[in-house]
C-alpha cells in the first residue's frame, strides 16, 4: 500500500507512511477540512475484502469513536474509500514503550505512573465492554508530556455475546498473547490483565517469559508451560511485586484478579510499601542466567529443535484448524493470527530505591513462596486452589538439572488423597476406597519422570476426594543432596 502517499482518501491527504504490521499501514495524513494532523490505520485490503469484516469493523468503529479517556488514543473517524478501510486517530509525537524498553534506561517512578495509566485505560474500555485484544509495548504511546497512550483498539470488539458484535477471532501478538486467547476460546477482560502482566514481568525482568524463535512455539508455551518466576532474574525484585505478576499471569483467567482495577491496587500497595528494599528495573540477568537462558532457547539438543520447528508448529496448527472448522459450521469468520517480530533490547543497570510491603493481600489458606537455605536455587511458588485441586509451581533456577527423590503428603481427617501429577503427567493415583487410612503419609519413589531440567519451571497437582476447604494438608518435596522443601495449608 505503499502508493498511498500523495494521495487522498475521502477528505484525508496521505503525507507519509509511519508504521507498518501485519494487519494495516500507519500513514501521517492531513484532513484537509480541519488541516489537524492525523495518524491513518490502512486495513490490509486481504482483510478489508472480507464484507463481514466490514460490516463488524463500521459497528465496531462506531463504538471506539465514542471512547473518550486521557490515555487512550481517540479514533476521530472512520470509512471507506476507493475500496481501502481505515481510521484516522490523532498524530501523537512520542515513542512508544517498546521503544523506551529498547533504547533507554527507565525510572521506576516512570514505570509505575505508566503502568497505572495504562490500567486506567483498559478499566474504562472493559467498562464499555471493550477488549484490546492486543495490549503490548508497541501500542503504548509516551507522549510528549510523558503520558502513557493506549492506542490500536483496531482488533478491539465487544464482549462475546453482546447485541454489537459476535464471532471470535484468533488475534494478537505471541509473545503478549493469553492462553485462552492461544486456544481461540472466548477472550474477556482477563485476557487483557495477562498481557499487561506480560508488560510488568518484561519491564522488571528485562525479558520475556516465553520468547521462542518460532512463535508457534512461544505460543504454545503460553497455553502449556509454567511461567519462570521473574525473582530468577531479577533476585531484587521484591516478593509483593512478584506475587503481583505472577497472579495476573495464571493460565487459567478465574486465578487472575478479578479486574484490571484490582490488579492496579494490587500493584500500587506492592509499590507503596514502607520497608526500604532496592529494586531494579530492566534488571541485568547474571552471566550464568544468560547462559542457562540461551542454552534453553537454542534447545540443547536435537529433539528440543525438532519439537520447536515441527512438532509445536503442528499442535497450533491442528488447535487453529480446530477451531477454524467449528466456527466455519456455526458460520463465523476464519480466526487468523498476526505475528510480530520484537526488537532486542539492552537492559540497564540499577535505577531507584523504593518501598514494599513484606506481604501482599493472598489467600489465607494457601502458602506463599517456598524455599530453603539447603535447597539454594529451587523454590515453590503460585500456590492456587480450585474445587478439589490444589496446584503449584517450582522453579530450578541451578545450572544442573535436579531429582525429585521422593514426596510426602499429609491429608486431613475424613478425607483422601487421590492423583499427583507432574507437568500433567501422574505421578501418584490412589484409589479412595483401597488406600491407607486418612491422615496417613503416602510416599512416591523416584524415577525419570521426577527430573527437573536446569532452568525450567514445572508445575505440580494435587487432587483430594473432597472439595470442601478443610485444613490440615501439608506436602514435603525431597531432592538430591538432601535438599528439602515443605509446607503446609
Amino acid at each position: 500500500m505503499r502508493g498511498l502517499v500523495g494521495k487522498t482518501l475521502d477528505h484525508y491527504l496521505i503525507m507519509a507512511e509511519v508504521g507498518q504490521g501485519g494487519m494495516a499501514t500507519v500513514y501521517r495524513a492531513v484532513d484537509n477540512t480541519t488541516s489537524q494532523e492525523v495518524a491513518m490505520k490502512v486495513l490490509s485490503p486481504t482483510i478489508a475484502g472480507d464484507r463481514r469484516f466490514i460490516r463488524r469493523f463500521r459497528r465496531e468503529g462506531s463504538l471506539l469513536a465514542r471512547m473518550k479517556h486521557p490515555n487512550i488514543v481517540p479514533v476521530l473517524d472512520y470509512g471507506e474509500s476507493q475500496g481501502f478501510v481505515y481510521l484516522a486517530m490523532p498524530f501523537v509525537r512520542g515513542k512508544t514503550l517498546a521503544a523506551h524498553l529498547k533504547s533507554n534506561q527507565l525510572k521506576l517512578s516512570e514505570v509505575i505512573k505508566w503502568i497505572e495509566q495504562v490500567a486506567d485505560a483498559l478499566a474504562y474500555a472493559h467498562s464499555l465492554g471493550v477488549i484490546h485484544r492486543d495490549v503490548k509495548p508497541s501500542n503504548i504511546i509516551i507522549d510528549e508530556n510523558n503520558n502513557a497512550l493506549l492506542t490500536d483498539f483496531g482488533l478491539a470488539r465487544q464482549i462475546e455475546g453482546s447485541n454489537t458484535l459476535t464471532g471470535s477471532m484468533l488475534l494478537g501478538t505471541p509473545a503478549y498473547m493469553s492462553p485462552e486467547q492461544a486456544s481461540g476460546e472466548p477472550v474477556e477482560e482477563a485476557s487483557d490483565q495477562y498481557s499487561l502482566g506480560i508488560i510488568l514481568y518484561q519491564v522488571f525482568t528485562g525479558r520475556l517469559p516465553f520468547d521462542e524463535e518460532a512463535p508457534m512455539a512461544t505460543v504454545m508455551m503460553h497455553i502449556q508451560e509454567p511461567v519462570p518466576r521473574p525473582g530468577r532474574f531479577n533476585p531484587s525484585l521484591p516478593d509483593a511485586v512478584e506475587r503481583v505478576i505472577l497472579k495476573s499471569l495464571a493460565k487459567r483467567p478465574a486465578y487472575r484478579y478479578s479486574s484490571i482495577a484490582a490488579l492496579k491496587q494490587a500493584f500500587s500497595a506492592a509499590i507503596a510499601g514502607d520497608s526500604n528494599e532496592k529494586t531494579q528495573v530492566m534488571h541485568k540477568p547474571s552471566d550464568e542466567i544468560l547462559q542457562t537462558s540461551r542454552k534453553q532457547r537454542q534447545g540443547g539438543g536435537g529433539l528440543s529443535k525438532i519439537f520447536r520447528w515441527f512438532v509445536a508448529p503442528l499442535l497450533l496448527v491442528a488447535v487453529i484448524g480446530g477451531v477454524w472448522w467449528f466456527q466455519r459450521v456455526a458460520n463465523n469468520p476464519v480466526p487468523t493470527a498476526t505475528i510480530e517480530v520484537l526488537p532486542v533490547f539492552e537492559t540497564p543497570a540499577d535505577e531507584a530505591v523504593v518501598s514494599y510491603p513484606e506481604e501482599t493481600a493472598v489467600p489465607a489458606v494457601l502458602p506463599t513462596a517456598v524455599q530453603n537455605e539447603t535447597c539454594p536455587g529451587l523454590s515453590m511458588f503460585n500456590f492456587q486452589r480450585e474445587g478439589s485441586t490444589v496446584s503449584w509451581s517450582l522453579d530450578n533456577s541451578l545450572q544442573q538439572p535436579v531429582q525429585l527423590k521422593n514426596a510426602a503428603f499429609q491429608v486431613p481427617e475424613d478425607n483422601w488423597l487421590t492423583m499427583l501429577a507432574l507437568d500433567q503427567v501422574v505421578l501418584l493415583e490412589m484409589d479412595p476406597f483401597s488406600q491407607p487410612d486418612p491422615g496417613a503419609v503416602l510416599e512416591i519413589p523416584a524415577d525419570e519422570r521426577t527430573i527437573i531440567p536446569a532452568g525450567k519451571t514445572v508445575h505440580f497437582e494435587l487432587r483430594y476426594a473432597v472439595s470442601d476447604p478443610l485444613p490440615g494438608y501439608a506436602v514435603e518435596l525431597l531432592f538430591d543432596e538432601g535438599c528439602t522443601l515443605q509446607t503446609d495449608w
